[in-house]
């Protein structure tokens, strides 16, 4: 039997590769700590190498959770912060620009929502909105079509590239000193005060581990007897190629939206569904990304589709991230279960894990987002 590896000690072990995982090794690699990070067989292939990648601090943002509003303008401003400082280390440019929305309204009820967006944009350093009637709209295109007599256009939203994002991460911790290991963890025991971390012929070990494994991160169930309550959300994209201009608005109708990427390709999602680990893109998909975005922006029913990904999220009972230290067994941090909203607050969650692991007091009370309140 081939002996495995004994890798040296890392102050802490992070597992998962994401945009969540890449971001916390980043941050804890800049404060001088000693950190592996163990990007999984899945790497390039997750929901952060697939997202969108639309940046808006008022996105999916409509109840008075209050982490989850905090952490999404938190991680709004680390967005603007992270890319010319990851360029600068790495020499990566993930196209990180700002993109300004507008937000389409069907019913009274989505009115009340954008009127809820509206107000929320007043209280956000470089976002404002203004309404938008037909004339407007048309004037800032005339393809987007809307029955409601009101839009809302929301300036200082961004967009960037979110495998570049992560590519970006990953290499400013390796240039931070973090160490990077391609395997799968297929154990996590308990030694001493610590753990031992068995992957694919090494071992190594460490007394924190930061859990941000998407929809797998309950995996830690089966390996410290720990419940964690995420599961995956399919969600599929198109990427089309347009004739004419590109669109200079990222634009959303509900759930559904539509913008251009520096590729000249356009981005139409998405879909919600709840069908276990399946992550193959469908027919089914594309009709309904077609049929759901055509009904405002009808020129995406005769584009040529490019290409179709589908991704898992992690989403979780409540609707909010898991973010936070278990009490379950010492050393154990997680941060997952973002569901759409995974690379907005991928900077933010990392910050909040930075500082927990640095005893430092979280900049956003987390409480209501401690990985053992469904316990």
């Amino acid at each position: 039997m081939r002996k495995q590896k004994s890798d040296p000690m890392s102050d802490v072990v992070i597992i998962g590769g994401g945009a969540v995982g890449s971001a916390t090794a980043y941050l804890l690699s800049k404060k001088g700590i000693s950190v592996t990070l163990v990007l999984g067989t899945a790497f390039g292939k997750t929901a952060s190498s697939f997202a969108a990648g639309l940046l808006s601090p008022l996105f999916e943002t409509t109840h008075d959770q209050y982490p989850l509003k905090s952490l999404s303008i938190q991680g709004f401003n680390l967005h603007q912060t992270l890319a010319p400082e990851l360029l600068e280390i790495t020499g990566l440019d993930y196209q990180a620009r700002q993109q300004d929305s507008i937000y389409l309204s069907t019913t009274q009820k989505t009115t009340t929502r954008l009127e809820g967006l509206m107000t929320l944009s007043k209280h956000i350093e470089g976002i404002s909105g203004h309404w938008l009637d037909q004339n407007d709209l048309r004037s800032l295109d005339p393809r987007i079509k809307s029955a409601n007599p009101k839009s809302l256009l929301i300036n200082g939203t961004w967009l960037l590239d979110a495998y570049g994002y992560t590519n970006a991460l990953i290499e400013g911790a390796r240039k931070k000193g973090a160490r990077i290991i391609n395997g799968s963890v297929t154990n996590i025991k308990k030694s001493g005060s610590g753990f031992q971390i068995i992957l694919d012929g090494s071992r190594i070990n460490t007394e924190k581990i930061v859990l941000s494994m998407g929809p797998w991160t309950n995996m830690l169930r089966e390996w410290l007897n720990i419940s964690v309550p995420v599961s995956p959300l399919k969600g599929q994209i198109l990427r089309i190629e347009l004739s004419g201009p590109p669109l200079e608005y990222s634009v959303y109708k509900g759930s559904n939206y539509v913008a251009s990427k520096p590729s000249g390709l356009v981005w139409a999602g998405t879909t919600e569904e709840n069908v276990g680990f399946s992550d193959n893109p469908t027919t089914e998909g594309r009709k309904s990304i077609i049929s759901n975005v055509s009904s405002f922006f009808p020129s995406i029913s005769i584009g040529v589709v490019k290409d179709q990904t589908a991704c898992l999220r992690p989403v979780t009972p409540d609707g909010q991230p898991i973010l936070g230290k278990t009490t379950k067994s010492n050393g154990i941090y997680i941060a997952t279960g973002a569901g759409r909203r995974g690379i907005l607050l991928s900077p933010s969650m990392a910050e909040i894990i930075c500082q927990l692991i640095t005893n430092a007091q979280p900049s956003v009370p987390i409480d209501s987002l401690s990985p053992d309140r469904f316990n």
